[in-house]
């Protein structure tokens, strides 16, 4: 079976979808073309600006910290 060779970009968006630096986005999507240049898939996500210390703090309040103590 021939390997496909496939690129890939990746976008920083806001939230008017206006790409900017990858510091100042909200989203972000990752373009993967095939060879020829024709985009064969697109993921979008979200980008989490929080440094570590607020993600743990956040995430001690919201549902997975629920979880997590839950299990404990």
């Amino acid at each position: 079976m021939d390997e496909i060779k496939t690129s890939s970009k990746a976008y920083y968006l806001d939230d008017d979808h206006n790409i900017v630096d990858s510091g100042k986005a909200t989203k972000m999507v990752i373009n993967e073309y095939d060879e020829n240049g024709n985009m064969i898939s697109e993921t979008w996500g979200f980008v989490d600006r929080f440094p570590k210390e607020e993600q743990k703090k956040r995430n001690s309040r919201g549902w997975l910290g629920r979880l997590i103590r839950k299990k404990a």
